[in-house]
């Protein structure tokens, strides 16, 4: 077991999580255990990725979104409810149903050939009403939901619930939970986050700028890494 008494940070890298990188940056009290709240961060990553990972057949969400008679659990109906509330707010510029126009970029991708604008135009059609209301807290499902992709709202959701899980473990003085980007902060050192360049996105390359962040929480996005 990795101990600590220094007051040092103990970084630690984990994939895939979703889809992407996990990292976990603790600081503990002297006789602490970094590994302790890492334990408590992943035993939950781990649970709530059996609820809203798209990439695993047998997670809650997928067999939803295929149509098993699946009651969606607390969890599930709120951020399925944040995802159609930001969906109304931004007029579809955030779109749960994302996961169509994904499907029709990666076949793209994997082709060489831009897709056809009137199929995109037949895409953005289709996405453009959800399929499924929220009600109560009761999910509704009022077409084909299997285009649904949570992962810019349930990210968040689950690094926000990791570092509340690390939080009670006794001996932690800091904590940091980075997942792809999306990142919380808790601990009176505060984090100072280098915000890559999206023209020059090579690792030996300086920030283009830093962000202190301290008991709060930054997500990034760009298309410098998955772009094509």
């Amino acid at each position: 077991e990795r101990q600590t008494n220094d007051s040092a940070p103990v970084v630690s890298q984990f994939q895939p999580v979703l889809g992407t990188t996990l990292e976990v940056r603790t600081v503990v009290d002297v006789g602490g255990s970094a590994d302790a709240v890492e334990h408590r961060v992943l035993a939950e990553i781990d649970r709530l990725e059996a609820i809203f990972s798209v990439y695993v057949e047998t997670s809650e969400l997928s067999r939803w979104c295929s149509g098993d008679d699946v009651e969606p659990s607390e969890e599930l109906a709120t951020v399925l409810d944040a995802a159609e509330r930001w969906f109304e707010r931004s007029n579809g510029a955030y779109n749960p149903m994302i996961g169509v126009a994904m499907a029709c970029w990666r076949a793209a991708a994997g082709a060489g050939v831009r897709p056809d604008a009137l199929v995109l135009r037949s895409i953005a059609d289709t996405i453009a009403s959800l399929p499924y209301a929220v009600r109560g807290g009761h999910v509704r499902r009022e077409g084909d939901c299997r285009g649904i992709d949570l992962n810019a709202a349930a990210k968040g959701y689950i690094v926000d619930r990791a570092l509340l899980a690390g939080r009670a473990e006794p001996s932690l003085v800091d904590l940091t939970v980075n997942l792809g980007g999306d990142l919380a902060h808790c601990g009176p050192s505060g984090l100072l986050v280098g915000i890559e360049d999206p023209m020059q996105p090579y690792d030996n390359v300086p920030p283009l700028l830093h962000v202190e962040v301290r008991g709060r929480a930054l997500a990034t996005s760009g298309s410098a890494r998955r772009g094509f």
